[in-house]
């Protein structure tokens, strides 16, 4: 009994251990701006402060203008720039690193590995996988377009472009940490000692992200070279080098500064000149011009161009840019914008801005000619979505289309849904015989509903909802002094797949029901608690299009005011909604909506049965974030 019960402390405190990252992994060693940290287990996230240290499964937060330097056990340093998020997914004792980038940017100074590691260091997004041996890089990725962006300093850094949605892939990574914790077993040598042995995981995440950078399609990315990923191709960009210009500020800027505002900018030309440079990209492999193989799908942009680090975009040089014999690089244009001296930040030209999705626009509003002509030709130069030059004019952008219903599931999204239906009322197997029947064909609701962002398969939902039911001059008319009424709903939605979800919600709905007073009836307003059970998601999707369904049951639980019952009831109902995504933050829908419940009440010499019936058309409009 003794030997069992010490068995089961120990398997418990490794177990505690393994959750809280097993001892900790990295040291903060600088910190500017406003940093927090979320801990493994941990709901709230908490500020960050130097000599604080990090466990596995650890996250860090940054704002604008902020920054923070870790130190792993192998002296392996990570910068976490502005407006980023990084998860430390596991660090061994070999001193290999995993690390999730989630948003934003980190430059990494990776000590070079033993002959005995394969890589040192593995870095994460949605669509890239890289890793490397020992070198110095920075990387870029924004969740708005997908674009993971690599850009070497020193060393070579193998790149993969993965296709995975950023719900599917949180879902898997917390499954792996759950079968770490799993696969222990408990060994008794000879001698009576015991000992916790941790198994190799099921799920083999090194083993993974080398199979990707292990394929045909992998590419190794230089000193002063960049490479992307992009939806439209299906491997990463041929190595290329940036700017010089631009490789050597961004070097210089260790501590990845930036300044927002066009007024703190001290512009710099990208043409190169008479420059001393502290280092120089190392010769490309792909044709300096740029190259498309529609059939390979072997993509690389303008040799020259420069990283925009808010969007993740190469901005590639127009077509009739210059060329520079010596370093081997094409030089953009005076127009094409400029770079700040102290950050290496791009800078757009004067009247123009850079969106991650549509590429340059203009700032300012009204016709100007000249700006558009400048957004027209920049973004035919750089075909933003693919960074591109005119080789690629054979492409076609597939740009947003639609959301899965697991993508949804990690996003805020608020909806505005009115609701115009035709409502009766009909009540049976009255005290003495007899019933009635009355409906109104224009009753209307408003709801606004809240579907709270989720890193697991559960996502809030929240809403409320304000409607009119008013049964003046129906047939069967009886009094109803009150017509307004309020719903109020808390729920939960589990995604089942990408197409479908589990939904419950418990609801607080102002229905009416017969109440009598004396010898006369009428419609009183009750408030009824309310359990509803769905499934929902998308029969048919196209492009843009969907048509979504919601089918569900609904349980009404009894509630008592004064002498008035009203009993347990069920009902169901069953919505039809063609939705149409605007782009990738608007949606609109439309369709029909058929709801019917039933219920029994009762008063003072008086018992019924009540049944409500609604069919009409839904309209609504939502905004994702």
């Amino acid at each position: 009994m003794r030997s069992t019960f010490l068995k089961f402390l120990l398997v418990s405190i490794s177990t505690i251990s393994l959750v809280y990252g097993a001892g900790f992994v990295a040291t903060v060693t600088k910190i500017r701006g406003d940093v927090s940290q979320l801990e493994p287990g941990a709901k709230i996230a908490r500020s960050v402060k130097v000599g604080d240290k990090l466990r596995q499964d650890s996250s860090l937060l940054t704002g604008d203008k902020s920054f923070i330097r870790i130190k792993f056990k192998d002296n392996t340093t990570m910068n976490v720039g502005p407006r980023s998020k990084v998860s430390v997914l596991e660090t061994r004792s070999d001193g290999t690193s995993f690390i999730h980038l989630l948003k934003g940017t980190i430059r990494s100074k990776v000590n070079k590995a033993d002959g005995k590691t394969k890589h040192k260091y593995y870095l994460k997004t949605r669509s890239a996988a890289m890793a490397v041996r020992g070198t110095e890089f920075q990387a870029v990725y924004n969740p708005d377009n997908n674009v993971s962006s690599l850009l070497a300093y020193e060393g070579e850094v193998a790149m993969a472009k993965v296709e995975e949605d950023p719900a599917a892939e949180l879902k898997r990574l917390k499954k792996i940490r759950r079968k770490q914790l799993k696969n222990q077993k408990v060994e008794t040598s000879a001698s009576g000692d015991i000992d916790v042995v941790e198994s190799r995981p099921t799920y083999d995440l090194e083993g993974r992200m080398d199979q990707a950078l292990g394929n045909s399609e992998a590419v190794i990315v230089k000193r002063g070279q960049y490479s992307g990923t992009v939806n439209t191709i299906k491997r990463a960009s041929l190595p290329v080098k940036i700017s010089p210009v631009q490789l050597n500020a961004l070097y210089q800027n260790g501590e990845m500064k930036e300044k927002l505002r066009r007024s703190e900018v001290k512009s710099e030309k990208l043409k190169i000149g008479k420059r001393n440079l502290i280092i120089k990209g190392a010769d490309q492999e792909a044709p300096l011009e740029g190259i498309f193989d529609e059939k390979a799908g072997k993509f690389a942009p303008r040799s020259g161009g420069v990283l925009d680090l808010n969007t993740g975009l190469y901005v590639a040089p127009e077509s009739d840019s210059l060329f520079d014999s010596k370093l081997k690089v094409y030089v953009p244009k005076e127009g094409s914008g400029s770079i700040d001296q102290d950050t290496g930040q791009y800078v757009t030209p004067r009247g123009l801005k850079l969106d991650a999705v549509k590429g340059f626009v203009a700032s300012t509003k009204g016709d100007n000619r000249i700006l558009l002509a400048q957004a027209d030709s920049l973004n035919n130069a750089t075909k933003t979505k693919l960074w591109a030059g005119d080789d690629i004019k054979n492409v076609k952008n597939a740009g947003f289309s639609n959301w899965s219903e697991t993508e949804k599931i990690a996003k805020d999204i608020i909806e505005i849904e009115m609701y115009g239906y035709n409502e009766t009322f009909t009540s049976t197997n009255e005290t003495g015989g007899g019933g009635r029947e009355f409906d109104t064909d224009n009753a209307k609701s408003l709801m606004i509903k809240w579907s709270h962002n989720s890193e697991s398969n559960w996502q809030p939902l929240t809403s409320i909802g304000f409607k009119t039911t008013d049964y003046t001059g129906s047939k069967g008319q009886v009094g109803q002094p009150t017509r307004d009424g309020v719903l109020l709903g808390l729920g939960v939605r589990y995604n089942l797949s990408k197409r479908w979800n589990f939904l419950t919600e418990l609801l607080l709905e102002q229905e009416h029901y017969i109440e009598s007073s004396g010898s006369s009836l009428f419609l009183k307003r009750v408030t009824i608690p309310k359990l509803k059970l769905g499934l929902e998601g998308h029969l048919i999707k196209s492009g843009s299009f969907s048509l979504d369904s919601l089918v569900y049951l609904t349980i009404a639980i009894p509630k008592e005011s004064g002498s008035h019952k009203v009993g347990a009831g069920l009902g169901y109902g069953v919505d039809l909604l063609p939705r149409w995504w605007i782009n990738k933050r608007w949606t609109i829908y439309t369709g029909l909506s058929i709801q019917k419940q039933k219920q029994s009440v009762s008063t003072t010499g008086f018992n019924a049965d009540n049944s409500i019936s609604k069919f009409g058309l839904k309209f609504g409009v939502g905004h994702l974030f």
